[in-house]
């Protein structure tokens, strides 16, 4: 949903009063780090960068991912533990994004936007009552 004029307006003034304050969020692990530096800078990621996190012992879990990507030609690996997104990876990096998400960043992802639309009455009356979904990914609510 597109947000109203006077939405707008509240957050520019907030904005220009430097009342802006975080309303939503979670603190990282070690574990969402790595997955949100893998998201974000796959475009050219030296891997070793990631071992003050510990990759190493939770390689596991993104190196299927990850090699997958370079099996379909999204990315390509350097010599250096470096990765970098191909053409065709930057072409399609949010499907690669949310292969590399957690279930609970999905999860909450699927909560705050539940939350967001049931708070919503505009969104409601154009939308029906019940949030679609966003990601189309299947998790289990808790």
């Amino acid at each position: 949903m597109k947000p109203s004029l006077t939405e707008v307006a509240d957050y520019i003034t907030k904005a220009r009063n430097h009342e802006l304050t975080p309303l939503t969020g979670f603190v990282l692990n070690d574990e969402e780090i790595i997955r949100k530096r893998l998201v974000l800078d796959s475009f050219d990621l030296d891997l070793n960068e990631l071992n003050r996190f510990g990759y190493q012992e939770m390689a596991h879990l993104f190196e299927p991912v990850l090699t997958a990507a370079e099996d379909i030609g999204l990315l390509h690996r350097l010599p250096t533990n470096r990765i970098q997104l191909t053409r065709l990876g930057f072409k399609h990096r949010d499907t690669l994004s949310w292969m590399l998400f957690s279930k609970n960043v999905i999860g909450l992802d699927r909560e705050y936007y539940a939350d967001l639309h049931s708070e919503n009455k505009r969104a409601q009356k154009h939308m029906g009552s019940e949030p679609l979904g966003i990601s189309g990914l299947k998790t289990p609510r808790s």
